[in-house]
């Protein structure tokens, strides 16, 4: 007999358990009681440098003053040309008319199909094959996109071998040419 309200008991302290604990808020621990929690605090973010400043404002500059052509597309490498130029496009709505695409990140399909839904106008080929590297993808855009005005952000070295790279005063954009020597 006892171990059967033993059972039963077990039994009911389980569902009041679930009960209150489902819609219980936990204990609050006050005065004495509290655990003493330990803060880990993110050391703040380096200054910007003038040197990443002038960048940026380069940037900017390059799309309000310097890129005279209309339907121009500029190739971006780095971090801070990248989200400088995107936020003179679409931040202070610079220039409608240019075409940011950022070269790495050509190697994911999502990024290819967006820039083919954000830039109609823009020849976003798919790769032929296998071992294409992202610098290929780069070489096919600046080509299937010919006789449009191209610059680029800090051109890879690599880059050179096909195109040349021509820079206006302390522009952080280089005008794209094709090598005449160069087979494509």
């Amino acid at each position: 007999m006892a171990t059967r309200k033993k059972a039963a008991a077990k039994k009911t302290r389980k569902k009041t358990t679930k009960k209150a604990g489902a819609k219980q808020a936990p204990p609050v621990v006050t005065g004495g009681d509290a655990p003493q929690a330990a803060l880990a605090v993110a050391p703040p973010p380096p200054p910007t440098t003038d040197l990443d400043f002038l960048s940026k404002q380069q940037a900017l500059d390059a799309l309000a003053n310097e890129m005279n052509e209309e339907g121009h597309l500029v190739i971006v490498r780095g971090d801070g040309p990248t989200f400088a130029l995107w936020y003179g496009l679409y931040a202070e709505e610079q220039r409608a008319d240019v075409a940011v695409v950022s070269g790495p990140l050509l190697a994911f399909v999502w990024y290819r199909d967006h820039v083919r839904h954000l830039y109609p106008h823009i020849v976003v080929n798919e790769p032929a094959g296998k071992g294409v590297t992202w610098d290929d993808l780069v070489y096919d855009l600046i080509i299937s996109n010919l006789p449009r005005p191209t610059y680029a952000t800090d051109p890879k070295e690599l880059w050179e071998e096909r195109f040349d790279f021509v820079s206006e005063g302390d522009s952080p954009v280089s005008r794209v040419h094709l090598k005449p020597t160069y087979e494509y």
